[in-house]
């Protein structure tokens, strides 16, 4: 098997997913976060 060479970033949210820091959530909470981080980004611009 190829082994891939992760970024940092990519290597912090794989080792983030390994320790179980994410949880899942719903179509309609996930909606709900999504809108939420779209309106604070458009607050902050």
């Amino acid at each position: 098997m190829k082994k891939i060479n992760l970024t940092r970033q990519e290597k912090a949210i794989e080792d983030s997913l390994l320790k179980g820091e994410y949880i899942n959530v719903n179509k309609s909470n996930f909606a709900a976060i999504a809108e939420s981080i779209a309106a604070r980004k458009k607050t902050l611009f």
